[in-house]
């Protein structure tokens, strides 16, 4: 898919308020997860197979509620792990896609 349909797509879940959208950017697998009120568990929400988006509703406050980004290289595809707090509307999760889908091109 390219990056317009993805927006497309997640703009459609966000509204419906859907928390996983699984699909592909570049012929590699990517999960978005939004409408969350709580980060993510890193060992049950990730697969190292794929590049993941958190989205979270909270805004963040003390460590482990801060965003993150992880790397994990498999072969030849750089992964990205990702989680974005303080996520109000469509126009933040919007954003937070399009970095994503930036780093995600540029790790690869």
């Amino acid at each position: 898919m390219t990056a317009q349909e993805i927006l497309k797509q997640a703009e459609s879940y966000f509204k419906l308020d859907l928390e996983y959208l699984s699909l592909e950017y570049n012929g590699m697998p990517i999960k978005i997860r939004m409408n969350k009120n709580h980060g993510r568990n890193h060992g049950r929400n990730d697969d190292n197979m794929m590049h993941n988006l958190s989205l979270v509703s909270e805004r963040g406050n003390g460590g482990s509620n801060q965003d993150s980004y992880f790397e994990n290289e498999i072969s030849s595809v750089t992964y990205i792990q990702k989680q974005v707090w303080g996520i109000s509307d469509w126009e933040d999760a919007e954003n937070a896609i399009i970095e994503f889908l930036s780093d995600i091109d540029f790790a690869n």
